[in-house]
């Protein structure tokens, strides 16, 4: 019906009928993202205190509202900005959590704040919003080397509410004829 009347499926209603993104890219048949090999392990020390301090300072976790009631649904992301000459640390990032493409998304932003002001550089934002990469390695990093700020507290939050939205999800499909 939508089809029809738009010419094209809508996400939402893509992942209303199949569910999240990668039980979708198994249906049509995408080769699997090369991120079981990722473990918490290939995580040294050094880095996860590196990635710890990086966060506490640059990094936000958010639920977002994606619809509005009654059919409101939340999506989690986390995401950190930095300034378009500071790239090394986005690619770092991404190279210890072997983060798909199909996961992450990079933008460059240019912000103007005020007019009577130059405009600021333009940046670069990491926006992660795929729940099983959160769930499965952003947050038992933060886990295992903890933030040493209020950024922790917000992490707490951005895993209950997960947890909350993952048990609804599987409940509302399981219900369904």
């Amino acid at each position: 019906m939508e089809y029809l009347r738009l010419g094209n499926y809508h996400p939402a209603t893509l992942w209303h009928r199949f569910g999240p993104w990668y039980k979708i890219l198994d249906l049509i048949g995408y080769p699997p993202i090369p991120s079981n090999s990722w473990s918490i392990d290939s995580i040294t020390p050094e880095d996860g205190g590196w990635l710890a301090g990086f966060f506490a300072g640059e990094g936000h976790f958010d639920l977002m509202p994606t619809a509005k009631p009654p059919l409101q649904r939340f999506d989690p992301i986390v995401s950190i900005a930095q300034r378009a000459d500071n790239w090394k640390p986005i690619q770092q990032i991404i190279g210890l959590w072997q983060l798909s493409p199909i996961v992450y998304r990079v933008q460059k932003r240019c912000y103007i704040e005020d007019p009577k002001r130059f405009p600021s550089k333009p940046i670069f934002q990491l926006a992660i919003r795929d729940t099983p990469t959160i769930s499965q390695k952003i947050i038992p990093t933060f886990l295992r080397y903890p933030m040493r700020s209020r950024k922790q507290l917000e992490l707490e939050v951005l895993e209950k509410g997960i947890r909350i939205l993952v048990n609804r999800r599987e409940s509302y499909r399981a219900n369904r004829p």
